[in-house]
């Protein structure tokens, strides 16, 4: 499979020779889907039968308000497996939409297959399991992330938080995050005019620096 060297960067499957991988593709009936820039990857109300690892690209778990504005749950990335929480009941419906946010390439993988070994329980599966598990620990951290975030009780300590939580993430004070203003604003659940404002305080404060999506922690508050 051509995407091999791919799949061996990321946690998931590193350490693994190419016919160790090959053979758990197999087992798990994996195969490799493009989705298109803003294509669904899953929608609302469909079924949790398959398990998406993203190889490249960028995926975005959203919903949508009464009056139709898009609203974020949280960002997927390449390592990342969209549906993993859902895994073990593969009867359950999606309450969001999986949206690929640019071209994006994930390997398809049942559910099923999975979580369930074959007779032959092999070391190789054991061990993607035990992976899976860690990596699913780190996904729901995000979401308690997301969660103390929406928490704080101004603009200036969502935008603080948010960035220090990007930070550690990313274990650097310089990255970039997946959002414009607007798509920031919105998962912040703030204003567009005051996120603006507030990350034009902060920078003339001399806490961050920014050009865009761009962004340097310089200092802590306070």
């Amino acid at each position: 499979m051509e995407n091999i060297k791919t799949i061996k960067k990321y946690n998931l499957f590193k350490g693994l020779e190419d016919n160790e991988i090959i053979a758990l593709l197999r087992c798990f009936n994996a195969k490799v889907m493009i989705f298109k820039e803003r294509k669904h990857i899953i929608s609302h109300g469909e079924k949790w039968q398959t398990l998406y690892f993203i190889l490249s690209g960028h995926a975005r778990d959203t919903w949508f308000d009464q009056e139709g504005n898009i609203n974020t749950y949280v960002d997927y990335m390449p390592g990342d497996i969209i549906g993993l929480e859902h895994a073990s009941n593969t009867s359950k419906t999606a309450t969001s939409t999986i949206i690929a946010m640019k071209d994006t390439t994930v390997l398809a993988l049942d559910n099923y297959r999975f979580l369930n070994p074959c007779q032959n329980f092999c070391p190789r599966h054991s061990k993607i399991l035990n992976k899976a598990f860690v990596l699913l620990s780190k996904q729901n951290q995000t979401l308690l992330n997301r969660i103390n975030e929406l928490s704080m009780g101004s603009t200036k300590k969502k935008v603080l938080c948010y960035l220090s939580n990007i930070k550690q993430k990313e274990k650097s004070n310089e990255f970039d995050i997946p959002y414009n203003r607007e798509e920031l604003a919105n998962y912040l659940g703030v204003e567009r005019s005051a996120l603006s404002k507030e990350l034009s305080d902060l920078q003339k404060q001399g806490y961050i620096q920014f050009h865009k999506n761009h962004f340097i922690i310089k200092k802590k508050e306070g």
